[in-house]
């Protein structure tokens, strides 16, 4: 494992437990969870860190677990940074539906793509060039455009065309339907990146 990568998974463990601290002081948490949440920034570091070492093991006899598990810690923080910027709106505003606050979800979905493009560029497929940034950032949030539409897409057939399925309750069967669309929108995102954005300058 490089030393670029035990830096940045302690960066992205710590950048994400502040992330934690902060949306969860301004939703709603049962009192032993939000008490759990000062232990995250010492916890949550080493946790990541462990996740990097894992995929580092896994990527001597799988080549592409070592990059896959860079991409998984990159798509977590920026979930966080998407979920943190839209609760600081909200709290700044005091606005939680309607007009703005999809706005705001707009918002914070562009701020996290940013954050993405970067950290994906030069940490998960170390695209080290600066030379055509601009046509690569446009080319990642099309991937991501599509990666949103293929994530909700897929949760609207799996929830609403197909529905419960083996007696599972409906509100059960959404989070299914979730996960089912959520992870295969992580695979088109990581082949996405990795084949089309990325393509020419992975080192």
């Amino acid at each position: 494992m490089r030393k670029v990568d035990v830096i940045s998974s302690l960066v992205i463990g710590e950048a994400a437990a502040l992330l934690m601290l902060a949306i969860g002081r301004n939703i709603s948490l049962p009192p032993g969870v939000e008490a759990g949440l000062g232990w995250l920034p010492l916890v949550f570091p080493i946790a990541t860190l462990a996740v990097m070492a894992a995929g580092s093991f896994l990527g001597r006899t799988i080549g592409v677990a070592y990059q896959f598990t860079k991409f998984l810690l990159v798509g977590g923080l920026n979930f966080l940074i998407d979920l943190g910027v839209l609760n600081f709106l909200i709290f700044a505003t005091d606005i939680s539906s309607g007009f703005y606050a999809n706005t705001f979800k707009a918002v914070a979905f562009l701020v996290a793509v940013i954050s993405s493009f970067f950290w994906n560029k030069f940490w998960t497929f170390r695209s080290l060039s600066v030379e055509n940034t601009a046509l690569q950032f446009a080319e990642f949030f099309v991937v991501s455009a599509i990666g949103l539409g293929v994530n909700v897409g897929l949760f609207a057939l799996f929830n609403d065309a197909v529905g419960p399925q083996a007696g599972i309750d409906e509100r059960t069967w959404a989070s299914v339907a979730a996960g089912g669309a959520a992870a295969i929108g992580l695979v088109w995102n990581f082949l996405g990146y990795k084949l089309l954005v990325f393509r020419k300058t992975q080192k």
